[in-house]
């Protein structure tokens, strides 16, 4: 097994390389930023009504096994986050523990944290306490090795960071509650606002198993889109460093019991003839393991999923702490014949957790057992499954020439077979591991240096077991594990303890993760870079229920969006525009694009070339959206009955059998001023100056109401550095479907014309907000989607020239066609076709301003005999092809049009 951690040396020598390289960085994390100075300032000011607070939370008795006193923790926890602006409610199931579900909506955020902690607490009996488990007492050091007992300290009183406080779940796991209610109230009162989207997700029965969690997320997944989950529990590294940790084990057991004679015999009168339960019990479970501590279970090693390249990094930058451990714990000696204890976390584990056979001591007796029993513990690591590691624990057993029962046995049974095991198994749960080369961790390392004032320790796996596999798994999220606690906090036992600096770093800490820098993003004030890449892509039918395909792993497995997936890898985009991506109507009213957010977290933040887009933005579209009319004019009005059906989609503002089909959606590395957008969506088509509706095609009831976009016309500022950039984004109808009328065709050439309008400055525009008047911003912008129009095309031929013409033709928009060309187009077509239903036609456009320096450009059609591999992926991604431009942005002070008359502007009928 020690082959598994070979590659120690080399990996310490390349890391000293990467760290001299990274130094810089490293230091720049671990200034104090506004947040953290604002969370010290706070605590210090407020330090004994944080303890006194944390204390009258421990002093509510939590065990998960009583509904009544873990529902008082539920609702009081829920007022409190309730005071701090936090959405609240406790999500119920039957006779179960409160699931307290929350959430911080953040305008203009881009990204959703969920954060998980659980409320409840081991079973509070023993007889080792102190103090009562529920009667929180602080003391000024260690207890027994010269801390006092003292009161809890006054306003203005000075708290020393090594003080502790005593009780149940001290450190396991309520510390975290007051630490990010007084993060959150330092915040406020600095006025600093949340970068993110908050979610909070607080579990009343982990210390039962988690029994319920399953259901409750199933129950409730539409909840819980969220683009990592940050667990906060568990111990800090036992150097006394902040940890990050990627994953858990799993856990599983089983319950065995030997069986002697039918009762307890005499062993003057049966000793040396009777087997004796305690003795045939050991010998099977010293079977088990070899002297070095290691399983001899046949195949209990084989299922372990190899560590990558960054964990075996981590692994080697972690600190040789291992002898200081064994010193503080009186071990003369350790498990895996030297492997350290970080790596011995990362292999299944065998524990004997009980045994029980007769008494000891002053109840000892004179009499052999009529049975023995222990329980064991298997704990898990990633590629172990449950069942399948205690079939193979059993077939061990077997090979010992035990026969397995799963209840007493009868005297028949006993007659039948020379020795007995009952086996009970239990039920447990994988492990489940983050890949710690994620893009979105880079912000979240950045945030605990920060808190932490240097670098923190990256570690693969925690020894202990979480429920994350449900997060990673089920809902498809990574999930990543903060914790906070001192390492020897007496967790799970008597006098369970946190020392006081511990909550404190909590604070720094959750502060920090609150207003954390979006990953890949620049430093606010940073220069645009000197080569933005704005791309363009209708991906057919990018559904939601492709999207949710997922394999057993959570990765995205639809073939379809994993090649459009892997077209994106390559070109590599730092603006991506969508079409044709279903939305949830009602999450997108209520600004949460699931699809987009979901495509890029499953599909392009996996695989062997990953990237991550921080920012995301989806608006509602016409698509699907029933008029309530009889737009078409074929006698019949659709209603919700038509659902699903082309008559719904004929009698929409926007074709669309539902609603949210065939939308629009961008993803960016840069932040996105959504809270800025100007959309057109509702701006009716008999509004647009000189429009070319159809005469005497839609009736005047229809005309009332009918609108100009199929789907929608949007203006997205984004924030390129210095520069802010704006985007044009719409995706007219197509030309088909027509009849003599040609009323498709007249409103592509219009919904195309509304940006003629939009750029010229017309002043009777009116978007979804109100607001009058055409682009005004003086900032240069970017044409993006697909417009369905051809410039070879005569079909929407209307004042003597092509929809497109429009656009290509305008002084103020740079015609990229000679730049963005494609190697692989159909032979006699031209060069910069994007395709449509393999008829090689130019549909698809990335077309800026004119004061954008355009570098290079492409359709992603590779040649068959240039690059096979990317034909097939262009083919079997969609009916079109990716286009792409890199451009260099200008100074923010430029006039973007200096030759243009600002006064009268020019529309082009």
């Amino acid at each position: 097994m020690r082959g598994f951690f070979g590659a120690r040396t080399w990996l310490a020598v390349l890391l000293l390389l990467f760290t001299m390289a990274g130094g810089s960085q490293a230091q720049r994390s671990a200034a104090e930023t506004p947040a953290l100075k604002a969370a010290r300032s706070f605590r210090a000011a407020n330090e004994a009504k944080i303890l006194r607070f944390f204390a009258h939370l421990l002093s509510m008795p939590n065990f998960g096994g009583n509904l009544d006193d873990i529902t008082r923790n539920a609702e009081f926890i829920a007022a409190e986050f309730e005071q701090r602006g936090a959405s609240m409610e406790l999500l119920r199931l039957p006779d179960t523990p409160p699931l307290i579900y929350g959430e911080i909506r953040v305008p203009g955020a881009q990204r959703t944290i969920g954060i998980y902690v659980h409320y409840d607490g081991q079973p509070p009996a023993g007889p080792d306490w102190v103090h009562g488990p529920y009667e929180p007492v602080l003391y000024t050091g260690v207890m027994g090795a010269g801390g006092e007992a003292r009161a809890l300290p006054r306003d203005g009183e000075s708290v020393d960071p090594d003080w502790r406080i005593y009780a149940r779940s001290a450190s396991d796991d309520k510390a975290p509650i007051p630490a990010l209610l007084s993060a959150l109230d330092a915040l406020r009162q600095a006025d600093i606002p949340l970068t993110s989207n908050v979610k909070f997700l607080f579990e009343g029965e982990e210390e039962m198993g988690s029994t319920h969690l399953g259901q409750y997320i199933e129950t409730f997944r539409d909840k819980l889109d969220v683009d990592v989950w940050l667990f906060f529990d568990g111990p800090i590294h036992q150097s006394g460093r902040p940890q990050i940790v990627f994953g858990v084990r799993g856990v599983t057991g089983l319950d065995l019991t030997v069986y002697g004679a039918v009762r307890p015999l005499h062993s003057g009168h049966y000793g040396n003839w009777a087997p004796v339960p305690g003795q045939m019990l050991a010998s099977l479970l010293a079977s088990m393991k070899d002297e070095q501590g290691n399983v001899t279970i046949d195949g209990f090693y084989d299922t372990v999923e190899p560590l990558g390249r960054q964990e075996l990094d981590a692994l080697s930058r972690l600190p040789a702490y291992d002898a200081q451990i064994a010193a503080e714990l009186g071990l003369a000696w350790t498990e895996g014949g030297g492997a350290t204890l970080a790596e011995r976390l990362l292999l299944p584990s065998l524990t004997i957790k009980g045994l029980l056979s007769g008494s000891v001591g002053a109840q000892a007796r004179n009499v052999i057992p009529d049975r023995a029993e222990a329980a064991l513990g298997v704990r898990l690591v990633k590629g172990n499954d449950p069942q399948a590691m205690l079939d193979l624990v059993e077939a061990h057993i077997r090979d010992q020439g035990f026969h397995i029962v799963r209840q007493d046995p009868d005297l028949e049974t006993r007659a039948r077979h020379r020795i007995l095991v009952k086996v009970l198994r239990g039920e447990g749960y994988p492990a489940a591991r983050t890949d710690m080369g994620l893009p979105i961790a880079e912000s979240i390392i950045e945030a605990v240096q920060v808190a932490a004032g240097g670098d923190a320790l990256m570690v693969p796996a925690l020894g202990g077991s979480l429920p994350l596999y449900l997060f990673t798994e089920n809902l498809g999220a990574p999930a990543l594990i903060l914790p906070i606690a001192n390492h020897d906090n007496n967790q799970h036992a008597a006098n369970e303890n946190l020392r006081i600096g511990n909550l404190w770093y909590g604070i720094d800490l959750y502060a920090s993760l609150l207003t954390m820098r979006a990953p890949n993003a620049p430093v606010a004030g940073q220069e645009p870079p000197s080569v933005l890449r704005v791309a363009t892509f209708n991906i057919k039918e990018l559904s939601r229920a492709k999207i949710e395909q997922v394999d057993e792993t959570g990765v995205g497995a639809n073939p379809q969006l994993r090649a459009a997936a892997a077209i994106i890898q390559r070109v590599r985009p730092d603006i991506l525009v969508l079409n044709e991506i279903d939305h949830d109507y009602g999450a997108i009213q209520e600004g949460l694009d699931f699809s987009a957010r979901r495509f890029a977290r499953l599909y392009l933040a996996t695989g062997n070339d990953p990237i991550e887009y921080p920012y995301s933005w989806a608006a509602p579209n016409n698509t699907g959206i029933l008029s309530g009319i009889d737009l078409n004019g074929d006698g019949h009005a659709a209603t919700e009955a038509d659902r699903g059906e082309r008559s719904h989609g004929d009698d929409a503002f926007g074709y669309g059998v539902y609603p949210g089909q065939y939308s629009m959606a961008v993803l960016s590395r840069y932040p996105i001023a959504g809270d800025q957008a100007r959309t057109f969506r509702k701006f009716r088509w008999v509004d647009l100056p000189g429009n070319h509706i159809p005469q005497g095609f839609y009736s005047d009831q229809a005309l009332e109401i009918f609108r100009l976009s199929s789907k929608s016309h949007q203006d997205l500022p984004v924030q390129v550095g210095a520069q802010r950039l704006h985007l044009f984004l719409s995706h007219p109808t197509p030309t088909v479907f027509d009849r003599d009328e040609d009323h498709n065709g007249r409103r592509n050439f219009d919904e195309i014309k509304l940006w003629v309008h939009y750029i010229d400055g017309d002043e009777t525009l009116v978007d979804d907000a109100g607001r009058g008047g055409g682009y005004d911003a003086g900032d240069p912008f970017v044409i993006l989607g697909d417009l369905n129009a051809r410039p070879d095309a005569d079909e929407s031929l209307y004042d003597g020239r092509t929809a497109i013409s429009q656009l290509l033709e305008h002084p103020r928009i740079r015609d990229t066609g000679e730049v963005a060309v494609s190697r692989g187009a159909p032979d006699g077509k031209p060069r910069a076709t994007t395709a449509f239903r393999g008829i090689g036609a130019r549909i698809d456009y990335v077309l800026p301003s004119i004061d954008l320096e355009v570098l290079d450009g492409g359709v992603f059609w590779p040649a068959a005999e240039e690059d096979p591999l990317g034909r097939e992926l262009a083919e079997a991604a969609s009916d079109h092809r990716l286009v792409w431009i890199d451009l260099h942005l200008p100074s923010p002070s430029a006039d973007l049009f200096p030759f243009l008359d600002r006064a009268r502007p020019v529309l082009l009928e």
